[in-house]
Parts: structure tokens; sequence; C-alpha cells
């Protein structure tokens, strides 16, 4: 990272920061062109878990890719100056990297659907078969996981800390 003073060093912080998120902006590659579209998820064990069509752009562009990235803003707010060179952004925020594979596996991918759910703290367990059987679920192993925040932060104001989806574990700040 460029700035290195940005980057959010603590493991656990970068996680609860993405657990923030309300959605993230999944980066794909399709042979030919980059394709971005947000996506809802469920996150756990450093892998991330989405929803899709078992047919559209996202599913072929990951049968041609498997690698993905994606970004999470969890904050955001444009500093305004005198000078336009001045401007700055205020933000927290979230990239990673990795692969994608298709979920196959029933329980797995109820499992997954029950962290998605969570993470909006809707309904779990009620899928039907026949649903499911429709249903693309998509699991991100990931490589990296990095945060970000301007102005530079490490954990002075709290940030509740997700052990498993849907739970809430400890609170850290940077006196932990």
């Amino acid at each position: 990272m460029r700035k290195a003073e940005r980057e959010v060093k603590d493991f656990k912080l970068v996680e609860a920061m993405l657990m923030r998120a309300e959605y993230i902006h999944l980066a794909m590659w399709d042979g030919a062109s980059p394709y971005v579209v947000p996506v809802s998820f469920g996150y756990k064990d450093r892998a991330l878990y989405f929803h899709s069509s078992l047919k559209g752009r996202k599913a072929d562009c990951l049968r041609a890719c498997n690698r993905v990235s994606f970004d999470a803003v969890i904050e955001y707010s444009l500093s305004r100056q005198l000078k336009p060179c001045d401007y700055t952004a205020h933000f927290k925020s979230v990239v990673g990297v990795g692969r994608a594979s298709f979920v196959t596996d029933r329980a797995e991918k109820r499992a997954a659907l029950d962290l998605i759910m969570s993470h909006y703290d809707g309904p779990v367990r009620e899928y039907e078969d026949k649903v499911l059987d429709v249903t693309c679920v998509v699991r991100i192993d990931l490589d990296e996981l990095t945060g970000k925040s301007n102005p530079p932060w490490q954990g002075d104001e709290q940030y509740e800390v997700v052990d498993t989806v849907g739970s809430t574990g400890e609170r850290l700040s940077s006196a932990d």
C-alpha cells in the first residue's frame, strides 16, 4: 500500500470492518473484459459467500475465470477544501482478492445461505429443495484481505467483532 499509515494492520479489525459493510462490489473477468457488480454477502473463516442465478453474465464470468476481487466501503465522506487539489475523502474500506467456486453440496449451500441471511438479520433454515436447485451459491476463498482508512485508524473507536456471522463477539479498540 502506497500510504502505509492508512493500512489497518489488525486483521480482526479488518474483518470487523467487513462485517459492517452492507454489500461488496465484486470484480470479475470474462476473458475479454472486466465486469463489476454489487452483491449481498456473508463472511466466515476467510471466505465470502454470495448467491446468484445459475445463468447470466456474473455466472459466465465466474466460469471463465475464478480469480475475483472486491471492495467494500464502510464509511465515506468528501472533505471539501478551498483549493481543488486539497480535496480528499475520509473513509474506511476493505479490499480482497480470492478464488471463486460454485457450491454444489446441499448442506454447504444451506449453511452459506444462512450466513448471507444472518448478515442481514434475516430468517434462516427455510430453503426448499426446489429453490436450492435453481440457486447458485458462490464461495470466495480469500487470498488477500486489506483494510484502509483515511484519516489513519487503528481501532481508536470501537467496532464489534463477529466471530460467526449473526453472533456478536468481543469489542476491539486500540486499547485492547
